[in-house]
């Protein structure tokens, strides 16, 4: 018989028998790498979620956020030796804008990143099935430039806003970070000193409860302006009050209690000099009193021209009247 006889019955003489063979040599196997290496199901925490096709809406000029969980995570089935060592990096979770619904929800899919590996392991679940998405059209608008001093001048001195070089900025911001803006303010440092100057500060947002806050979709067009800050010096002084008038017959005037008792003067040096306290030179009424009396004092017309006062410019005057 040739060797080419040979081969041949080799692969047809007892066909039947042969593939019988094979099949139970398949199932030994089986068996034992279901043995060594048996299927297991596993979770993967925490795989962040990447949205996608986001020029579907920024496109239209809008923006969005994502306003429900951005990680998901996923159970998986496979042979042991090949889930045990999955971890959130193997996976990658996607949602579309494309694919946002008429409720504003996106779906999330789920695939690991090693295609071969893909094909070893099957994804039974996910908990996270949808984002949801705020979409918000954007604003315009001019704020107003406020100053905020940050730290403290010399001593005797305080610090005043000479003028701005500009008042008012532009922000361009989306309807939902422009309801948490309240104002712009611009952050001059003052601490130390004690001559005027100018600087560029920066510009910050504030909310309601003066915080500073940064919203995600919220730009100010020109992030700094220049400041002209002028120190000029302070003095604290008394506030005198002239002898009140005569209470109800029988009564007599107690104490008078002044609040505050002092207060702060600002302006020239040398005209800061010549001013020992503040004068009430008027006499307060008090014919037919006969019991305490309060009321309010504008300082404004008893401080000396060329100086204004640092704070309230009103004095509370409570005058104690008693039987004789």
């Amino acid at each position: 018989m040739s060797k080419g006889s040979k081969i041949k019955d080799a692969f047809t003489k007892n066909i039947g028998l042969k593939i019988v063979a094979l099949i139970i040599g398949t199932i030994i196997w089986l068996a034992i790498v279901n043995t060594s290496d048996p299927s297991k199901t596993v979770t993967v925490h925490n795989i962040p979620i990447t949205i996608t096709n986001q020029d579907s809406i920024t496109k239209k000029g809008l923006v969005y956020d994502v306003t429900s969980k951005q990680k998901v995570d996923v159970t998986v089935s496979g042979n042991r030796s090949v889930v045990s060592g999955l971890a959130a990096d193997d996976f990658k979770a996607t949602a579309s804008l494309k694919e946002l619904s008429m409720v504003k929800a996106a779906p999330v899919t789920v695939k690991l990143k090693d295609k071969s590996l893909g094909r070893r392991v099957d994804i039974i679940s996910q908990d996270v099935n949808t984002v949801t998405i705020d979409v918000n059209s954007v604003i315009k608008e001019k704020y107003p430039i406020e100053v905020q001093f940050e730290g403290e001048p010399a001593e005797g001195y305080v610090a005043k806003v000479g003028s701005m070089s500009f008042n008012n900025v532009l922000v361009k911001a989306s309807e939902t970070s422009n309801k948490k803006i309240d104002k712009v303010v611009a952050k001059c440092d003052v601490d130390g000193a004690d001559a005027d100057f100018s600087k560029k500060c920066k510009l910050v947002f504030l909310d309601k409860d003066g915080k500073e806050i940064k919203p995600k979709h919220a730009k100010l067009y020109k992030d700094k302006v220049k400041v002209y800050v002028h120190l000029s010096e302070e003095k604290e002084v008394p506030i005198s009050l002239a002898t009140p008038g005569k209470p109800q017959k029988g009564y007599k005037v107690k104490s008078v209690e002044l609040t505050p008792s002092t207060v702060k003067l600002v302006g020239d040096s040398k005209k800061l000099k010549d001013v020992e306290q503040i004068n009430i030179t008027e006499s307060i009424d008090l014919s037919g009193k006969s019991s305490n009396t309060e009321l309010e004092i504008n300082l404004d017309k008893y401080v000396p021209d060329g100086l204004v006062i640092d704070g309230s410019n009103t004095v509370r005057v409570k005058i104690i009247i008693v039987k004789k």
